[in-house]
């Protein structure tokens, strides 16, 4: 815009200048044929006009120049920094919490957590929201179930004889994998013991939870 600006100066300046100094010659003409006070009304306007032109392009041009600066992909804009985007190899500190504000994992005190975006070693919320973000940048993500963990499944939720544990098996929180009739198998925790019967819970201990995290980016490691 300043250069096409300047390209319409450039032209139109002879024709300005040639302007003038015919004016100036019907002034002094009108000044000697005692025609002053109209020619003055007439002919000062008409000379001022054109560095009245010059003065708002030199205004206008700078204004653009600024809001150029303003606005993302301009030439103008100062170099940004990468942002995180698919594929890229990132570290960062983090804290997560649940909507009762427990606090279930958190960096603070060890080593920040490195991850490739897109490579499915985190959740889906998580993975995406941290998309977008610059190094040194923080942010809060507000993830829900179906992003996280997925939902509480009741049927999931077993009951099983205590004898098929040695005596000092059972303990409830304690996790272990249990092999599935199709060969597969699967992480369980124990929920509850009494009597003669352990409850097994095959749901993630987050299951149904909207989970929250508070995220700084530390780098964006691609080289």
């Amino acid at each position: 815009m300043k250069k096409h600006i300047e390209v319409i100066w450039t032209a139109a300046a002879p024709c300005y200048i040639s302007l003038g100094q015919h004016l100036r010659r019907r002034f002094r003409f009108a000044v000697e044929t005692i025609h002053f006070q109209r020619a003055a009304r007439f002919t000062l306007p008409l000379c001022l006009f054109p560095f009245a032109f010059y003065l708002c392009y030199r205004l206008v041009s700078k204004k653009l120049v600024r809001t150029a600066r303003l606005i993302p992909g301009s030439q103008t804009t100062e170099t940004t920094m990468p942002i995180v985007k698919e594929g890229d190899t990132i570290t960062l500190h983090y804290k997560g919490w649940l909507d009762d504000g427990t606090v279930f994992d958190s960096s603070e005190g060890r080593e920040p957590l490195s991850f490739k975006v897109g490579d499915g070693q985190v959740i889906q919320g998580f993975d995406d929201g941290v998309r977008g973000m610059a190094a040194g940048e923080s942010r809060q993500l507000n993830i829900p179930p179906d992003q996280a963990y997925g939902e509480y499944y009741e049927e999931l939720v077993t009951v099983v004889p205590r004898s098929g544990f040695t005596p000092d098996t059972p303990a409830i929180g304690l996790a272990f994998e249990m092999e599935m009739p199709t060969g597969e198998s699967m992480t369980v925790h124990i929920i509850d013991v009494e009597g003669d019967d352990v409850t097994l819970d095959a749901n993630h201990l987050l299951a149904g939870e909207s989970l929250h995290f508070d995220v700084l980016l530390v780098s964006i490691d691609n080289e």
